[in-house]
């Protein structure tokens, strides 16, 4: 992934970002940090990039010219379009779905406004997003984007030595990170909890999740509140966890949001809105959730229905595009060479096998008129659903 930041200050951001875990990915070609200094791109000897307001005011405001050139300058070298991402109070919140969200881009373009601010003009000419890192001012934006440098960077498969460090950090599945301790065992009077000390990960992992859920609960009981929720909506869908592991599954991971939770019916979506997983008990349900996702903006997304049948969806402007088999492998122990009889089954037991070292669980959709490859799976265990999954398109 490549950052790309438009600042008077490039010094600022490079050693702000190029130490630790940062610096490392970047010398490891995980992520690029690339400067452009706006100054380079004015026409006054001077290199001046500021000027008075019209209209008066107390300070000076960065010229929109060298903006834009700079700006340019930089989709010319990585050759597409990209977002280009102002730092600045007025704009959303930034917060980890925000990260997670430009975690998909292969390019990110930042500007750092100075001064009193950058001429207008030149923002509605070039800027996509405009992102907050809180309701106060700052003297510029490049400790702002730094910030959300930071956090993207993080998501970036390879930047954190521990993949899983990325699943279980602050704010994953709304719980606040369990306390960690280090040596030595006793400090200043103060010990190790004996857990730690044990060896035993079944009990650990129960220490680690129970403190987790405490200290959520003491410090940021807003945040404690979308867990339990979000617990009884894993336990709602779990009723019918056959067609619904993929679902479930998404929700544990934080790899979809929740966006509708009402009259028996659950709807995922991802943070670029391309998807929707719907579960719905009966076709009034269905109604009901397209009736949101119609005042939301969400009634041209493909939807994924499991639970009941297509036909409302059908009748709002939808197409069928495909009907699946859901296919999990829930024994949670590694394949062996033994059920390997191809290269089609080793292949996929190599897969589940990756997966599950990572704590996944493994999750396809088979069409249902594939039965040669249903069969394959039935061999390796999975639990195939009974009920189909649908496929929808909207047909505008």
């Amino acid at each position: 992934m490549n950052f790309h930041v438009m600042t008077l200050f490039p010094d600022m951001v490079k050693n702000g970002l190029m130490t630790s875990i940062i610096g490392r990915a970047v010398e490891n070609n995980y992520i690029s940090i690339n400067t452009y200094d706006i100054r380079d791109y004015t026409t006054d000897k001077h290199r001046k990039v500021d000027d008075y307001p019209y209209g008066g005011g107390a300070g000076m405001l960065m010229q929109a010219q060298p903006v834009f050139d700079c700006a340019k300058a930089v989709k010319e070298r990585i050759g597409h379009d990209a977002r280009v991402i102002f730092m600045t109070p007025q704009g959303r919140t930034f917060n980890q779905r925000i990260a997670e969200e430009l975690a998909g881009e292969e390019d990110l373009i930042f500007l750092c406004g100075h001064y009193e601010g950058i001429d207008e003009r030149v923002l509605e000419e070039i800027v996509t997003d405009e992102i907050s890192i809180g309701d106060y001012v700052l003297t510029g934006g490049e400790m702002a984007a730094m910030i959300v440098i930071d956090a993207v960077s993080r998501l970036v498969p390879g930047v954190l030595s521990n993949e899983d460090s990325g699943v279980i950090e602050s704010f994953s599945g709304n719980l606040l990170e369990y306390p960690q301790y280090s040596r030595p065992e006793v400090w200043m009077g103060k010990g190790v909890p004996e857990v730690l000390l044990s060896g035993n990960h079944k009990e650990i992992e129960k220490w680690r999740l129970e403190t987790a859920k405490e200290r959520t609960a003491r410090k940021r009981p807003d945040l404690y509140a979308k867990y339990e929720r979000e617990c009884e909506i894993i336990k709602y869908l779990n009723a019918e966890k056959a067609i619904n592991s993929d679902m479930t599954e998404a929700i544990r991971l934080n790899r979809l949001r929740v966006i509708y939770d009402s009259n028996g019916a659950v709807a995922l979506v991802d943070t670029a809105k391309t998807k929707v997983l719907l579960y719905a008990k009966d076709v009034a349900g269905i109604g009901e959730f397209y009736d949101f996702a119609k005042e939301n903006g969400l009634d041209k997304v493909p939807v994924l229905l499991r639970g009941t049948n297509p036909g409302p969806l059908l009748e709002q402007g939808f197409k069928l595009s495909g009907e699946y088999k859901e296919v999990a492998y829930t024994r949670g122990v590694p394949i062996g060479t033994k059920e390997v009889v191809d290269d089609v089954t080793g292949n996929i037991r190599n897969e589940i096998n990756d997966l599950l070292l990572t704590g996944e669980l493994p999750i396809k959709l088979v069409p249902v008129n594939e039965a040669e490859t249903l069969s394959v799976y039935e061999k390796l265990q999975f639990r195939i659903s009974k009920k189909s999954l649908y496929f929808c398109e909207p047909l505008c």
